[in-house]
């Protein structure tokens, strides 16, 4: 018994061509919502470095400040 290599029909063929566009249209929207997701989260640290930045530089700004007054007395 020989199975030849052409067992795939050519409607076969098509649902599975059909299906893995599909597949590749899900997968597409997937990463573009993951994309856009890391886009925000991205932001959201960026927003928050920079307040960390802000408060550093205050700190040191209040220290040297302390600093000054001391020396001076």
């Amino acid at each position: 018994m020989v199975i030849g290599a052409g067992a795939c029909t050519r409607s076969d063929k098509a649902q599975t061509e059909r299906d893995l566009h599909k597949t590749g249209e899900v997968v597409k929207k997937e990463l573009k919502n993951d994309a856009a997701f890391v886009k925000q989260e991205a932001l959201k640290a960026r927003e928050e470095t920079q307040k960390g930045v802000k408060k550093l530089k205050r700190d040191i700004n209040e220290d040297k400040a302390a600093h000054r007054d001391d020396s001076q007395q």
